[in-house]
């Protein structure tokens, strides 16, 4: 005589935590956590490389906007920014500033670009919406 085979069912308690695994999961495929957003250098994301205490920031581009001024530069993924208008780059939150700052000024700014193994110097205009602030 054959014994009946038992079948475990999880407890509720370990169905919500892979509820919330998944859950988890799906945001962070989602919304990448390392990239920022296009309103810090406008018509490009990028992720920082180099978070060490006290030493510049470089920022590695993930993707460009079509018709952008980025795209025209031309600056492409992979390409990596390591100064705006001459200055190394402090932090991520510097970037933002300096950003909106020459926004406002009208200037935009100029952004040094390893673009195919080359080191250049590139101008983005500031972006209209940063104007009317």
């Amino acid at each position: 005589m054959d014994r009946p085979r038992s079948t475990h069912i999880p407890s509720s308690v370990t169905l919500l935590a892979m509820l919330a695994a998944v859950i988890g999961l799906a945001v962070f495929l989602a919304c990448p956590t390392q990239r920022h957003r296009s309103d810090a250098i406008p018509g490009l994301t990028y992720t920082p490389k180099g978070n060490a205490p006290g030493t510049p920031v470089a920022l590695v581009v993930t993707s460009v906007e079509d018709a952008s001024p980025a795209a025209s530069a031309p600056i492409a993924a992979g390409d990596v920014i390591d100064r705006i208008d001459g200055h190394p780059i402090a932090s991520v939150a510097a970037v933002r500033k300096t950003v909106r700052r020459d926004a406002k000024r009208g200037r935009g700014i100029d952004v040094r670009v390893r673009h195919a193994g080359r080191w250049r110097y590139k101008h983005l205009p500031a972006a209209r919406r940063l104007n009317r602030e």
